[in-house]
């Protein structure tokens, strides 16, 4: 296939992902609001335009498909047909159909799509329906067809992780140079060395904010999910997105899926409760969960909230009882780590929704792989919001080096609270560390090098970083404070997977390469 047939076929499908999503967004507002005509005549504009694009690279059978689903809006825009929940629900079927035309191989583009004919069918028994309530016909909105969008250039995510790699190199150059001109007295190196940090930082600024998306499009994907599973379990649910316009990088949009899938699945299933139930409490019938994002510094906090039963610790210690593990005081604080245990669960049997009782643990790992910390706050009766601080940036990192040995790691400044000196004959100890006592209370401590397997001089000066993430407390036994470092952090990949207590790794000033800790894994490790 010629270079430029694959780069019109990425183009296409780019574009038709995004059309469909709008498609479906439009369809699940006029599921909400029948009758309004307004999100009928853009989904019009999304099929016209999806049926060119189909057209220019061959995929005839999704222009014949886009063509009918043109023809089912058009009824309303311009013969004045009703904008039903029928409608809305032939529209998200017809994303599933154009969907699959969208992303099928090229070899089988001219193959029927998988749907379509009992689609087609459907529109055509709607189109010759008698409408008992026509509306005017549609008058468009001139002024909004008018504008001109702002321009754009779509770029491979490929070259933008390049890009930043190379943002990347230029730091650790940056950082050579300046221990180079550091303490000389010649005027131009130094002037010239301002000048470099100075474009070095707004480039540096300026390939972070190519990386950023809006939250917006990715959690307004779930409200079809939101739809579904309620249908499917027989509850009435609402979602609602608040904080969309909240920015972050694309690499964390991404990351976010997997765990806000679980925390819509956990609120419909096991939050929320049935109508029936929800009148007896004096509530609406219809549920509600919130997904909401907002800034909180250099962090985003994005929060599920539902309005249904909130924790039943009743039967939280029941099920932790009945698997055999440690049951903390009523009202403790901890109870709620009982949720993470693996092969926990509340439910009465496995659905296929949930019930496996493999979720929570698997999220709480994922948020702290992303540098980020996981907090529930549940009211008996009023629902459970669950929240998720995670850095606005995976590839960027404000750490704190410290060195064991010959090794070199980094720590998250945002952990860090105090450091302090150990004296070798100071504290206790233990076969991971040991305690000490911080102004009259005792603080745990880890010797790194006994956790990570390094070596470390016997004479060498001793001290403790002290820690706090998600609400625990501990320090680390180093060797050397090296101070604050800003460096990009990158995976280990799939050799080193298995490794504990590292997030990744990074590119010192120096050359070296140090390993960044992940501190809500380091201090489970001393609480266990």
């Amino acid at each position: 296939m010629e270079l430029d047939r694959v780069a019109l076929l990425r183009s296409f499908r780019d574009e038709a992902n995004e059309l469909l999503s709008e498609l479906e967004r439009l369809a699940l507002d006029l599921d909400a609001h029948p009758g309004e005509r307004g999100p009928v005549e853009d989904m019009f504009r999304i099929a016209h335009t999806l049926k060119g694009g189909a057209s220019c690279v061959g995929f005839e059978q999704v222009v014949a498909v886009a063509h009918e689903v043109e023809a089912l809006f058009e009824a309303v825009t311009v013969q004045g047909r009703s904008a039903d929940r029928t409608l809305a629900a032939l529209a998200l079927e017809a994303v599933d159909v154009l969907q699959r035309g969208a992303e099928a191989p090229e070899s089988e583009c001219e193959a029927p799509l998988a749907g379509a004919e009992p689609l087609l069918q459907r529109i055509a028994r709607w189109l010759a329906a008698t409408n008992e309530a026509p509306l005017e016909a549609a008058v468009w909105n001139a002024e909004r067809d008018a504008s001109t969008p702002g321009r754009s250039l779509r770029v491979d995510v490929e070259r933008l992780d390049l890009l930043l790699n190379l943002v990347g190199e230029v730091a650790v150059a940056q950082g050579r140079l300046s221990n180079a001109v550091e303490g000389s007295t010649h005027a131009p190196s130094q002037a010239a060395l301002q000048t470099f940090q100075g474009l070095f930082h707004a480039l540096h600024e300026s390939v972070m904010r190519l990386r950023l998306v809006p939250l917006g499009p990715t959690m307004d994907r779930f409200r079809r999910a939101a739809h579904e599973l309620s249908q499917r379990v027989g509850k009435h649910v609402e979602l609602v997105v608040e904080g969309g316009e909240v920015e972050v990088d694309m690499t964390l949009a991404d990351a976010l899926r997997d765990p806000l899938m679980h925390m819509l699945r956990n609120a419909i299933d096991h939050g929320i409760e049935s109508p029936e139930r929800r009148r007896e409490l004096g509530k609406p019938a219809t549920g509600r969960v919130t997904m909401s994002a907002c800034y909180d510094g250099n962090y985003v906090v994005v929060n599920v909230k539902d309005d249904g039963a909130g924790l039943d610790t009743a039967r939280l210690l029941e099920k932790a009882n009945e698997l055999g593990l440690a049951v903390p005081a009523a009202g403790d604080e901890s109870l709620q780590e009982l949720l993470y245990a693996p092969g926990l669960s509340t439910a009465d049997h496995v659905t296929n929704i949930s019930g496996r009782g493999i979720g929570m643990d698997v999220v709480r790992r994922s948020i702290e792989a992303l540098r980020g910390n996981i907090s529930l706050d549940s009211e008996p009766g009023r629902g459970l919001d669950v929240s998720m601080r995670i850095p606005l940036s995976l590839a960027l990192i404000q750490g704190f080096g410290v060195q064991v040995g010959e090794e070199t790691y980094i720590v998250p400044v945002d952990s860090i609270r105090e450091c302090i000196d150990l004296a070798d004959d100071h504290g206790l100890r233990s076969a991971i560390g040991g305690v000490i006592e911080l102004r009259g209370k005792p603080l745990p401590f880890i010797d790194l090098a006994q956790q990570l397997g390094g070596f470390r001089d016997p004479g060498s000066r001793r001290s403790v970083v002290v820690l706090e993430h998600a609400g625990r407390r501990a320090g680390l036994d180093v060797d050397v404070l090296l101070g604050e470092v800003q460096t990009v952090i990158k995976p280990l990949g799939p050799l080193f997977a298995s490794v504990k207590n590292v997030a990744g790794s990074a590119v010192m000033h120096d050359g070296r390469v140090a390993l960044v800790l992940d501190v809500g894994s380091l201090l489970r490790a001393v609480a266990a």
